[in-house]
């Protein structure tokens, strides 16, 4: 349930994304060299929640950048609200990997019964190996994207 809510947290970040700024000294490519690396290495992990089928997207971003993303990506009067990673160091390098495939291995709210299993999830490489579900969802409303931190 916290994937689904946290896909429609990003769903409506896009919606909101005008308003913010590009990572500081980033580039608009959809992959990071560092973070497509572990990215992949986490490739074997997210089997569990369907097909992948391929890494769309791979950025890297400190766990201080991610909080303020996830803070703030909902815009000025979007929902405030807590993020697991302030509580990291704040210049942890993570990653944030974007695959597509066939997802269905987790429980979906009920407004999505009848419609075909997601094709995108967003996931955030921790550590050397390991990872935390980000967002759930389709590639229309989920796009893979630099995260854009005010």
């Amino acid at each position: 349930m916290k994937a689904i809510l946290l896909a429609s947290a990003l769903i409506a970040a896009t919606a909101c994304g005008d308003s913010a700024r590009a990572l500081s000294g980033g580039t608009s490519s959809l992959f990071d060299a560092t973070a497509q690396q572990r990215c992949e290495a986490e490739r074997p992990n997210v089997t569990g929640y369907g097909r992948v089928d391929r890494l769309t997207a791979a950025f890297s971003l400190t766990a201080g950048d991610l909080a303020r993303w996830m803070l703030t990506r909902h815009g000025p009067l979007g929902p405030q609200g807590t993020s697991r990673w302030a509580d990291y160091p704040a210049t942890e390098l993570l990653a944030l990997c974007y695959f597509d495939g066939v997802f269905s291995g987790f429980p979906r709210p009920a407004a999505a019964a009848g419609r075909p299993p997601y094709d995108r999830i967003a996931i955030v490489a921790v550590g050397s190996s390991g990872h935390v579900l980000d967002a759930a969802g389709y590639r229309a409303d989920l796009p893979a994207t630099r995260p854009l931190i005010p």
